[in-house]
């Protein structure tokens, strides 16, 4: 009966699709950066968008998932503790600890794993535009982790474990996130004064009325935010060219970095070999001593 409601509550599990709430989730933190990188086509603007939600973002994931819910427990744990007076003088002080686990709240791995995602979405999407992301992130990762351990220990009802064998939907969703940056990427490139420094011929100084200039039809100077330079008519097609064999390449590259990358690392996957070599030498182990029995005793001798 358990392995029954176990596959019921699975398959309840998988029907709360958290794939739109991811897809929701993810509109709402990149719409606006997306809207000041594309359409604004402000690099600097952009940065410094990203400087502002590391700095912020890092603070705030403190404080509501560690601060907040210490302080909420430590209000019901004086609640509690009122209540244990009563307790004692019915001798049943001994469920006290109990009452506190029960009252702390459940945790939740989808909020954490939402997080991450999002987190890697901001490091590789807008990747040309702060390449400082990727440090800021290692800085933001190791604070998140004191604050999950802190959390987990005293904040949080101690979850269950799980046997999976990876993180399921989420590694399709970091797939999907990764195929994007190489196109985001490629575009704030070429949308960039740094582009513009390499090929040069394709520029001209722009005029009072170039201000207000299409997507890739403008460069966006990193340092200043302003459109000093445009392409010169008839080049446009040049810079596309550029970046269609240079999006080509990046993915190509990134195609062979996850090949190379191994799903395991390699002593687990020694263990796993040593398994199945051991289950199978049990097997015929098995079956040769089966045969052995079922053999006439003149015959074994």
């Amino acid at each position: 009966m358990n392995k029954f409601y176990r596959s019921v509550a699975q398959w309840l599990t998988e029907l709360e699709n958290h794939e739109p709430g991811f897809v929701f989730e993810a509109f709402d933190c990149y719409i606006a950066l997306f809207y000041v990188g594309f359409v604004q086509q402000d690099i600097r603007k952009l940065r410094n968008e990203l400087i502002c939600l590391y700095g912020v973002d890092s603070i705030r994931r403190v404080f509501v998932e560690s601060v907040l819910p210490l302080v909420l427990d430590r209000i019901s744990r004086y609640r509690l503790s009122r209540r244990a007076a009563e307790l004692k003088r019915q001798e049943q002080a001994h469920f006290l600890e109990a009452l506190e686990a029960l009252d702390q709240p459940e945790y939740e791995q989808f909020d954490d794993f939402l997080e991450m995602v999002i987190e890697f979405g901001y490091v590789t999407l807008f990747a040309s535009a702060f390449p400082l992301a990727g440090v800021m992130s290692i800085v933001s990762n190791l604070i998140e982790m004191k604050s999950d351990m802190f959390k987990l220990a005293l904040v949080y009802q101690r979850p269950m474990p799980h046997r999976a064998s990876n993180i399921g939907i989420w590694r399709t969703l970091l797939h999907i996130i990764v195929a994007f940056s190489v196109a985001t990427n490629v575009m704030i490139f070429t949308m960039s004064e740094q582009f513009a420094s390499w090929a040069p011929g394709l520029y001209r100084e722009a005029s009072i009325h170039d201000v207000h200039g299409g997507l890739l039809a403008q460069a966006t100077d990193a340092t200043t935010g302003t459109a000093d330079l445009v392409m010169r008519q008839g080049s446009g097609r040049y810079v596309i060219f550029f970046a269609t064999v240079l999006e080509h390449l990046v993915g190509l590259a990134v195609l062979i970095v996850m090949a190379a990358i191994p799903r395991e690392p390699e002593w687990v996957y020694s263990e796993i070999l040593r398994t199945k070599r051991f289950k199978a030498f049990r097997a015929k182990e098995a079956a040769f001593g089966w045969l052995s029995e079922q053999k006439p005793a003149g015959d074994r001798g």
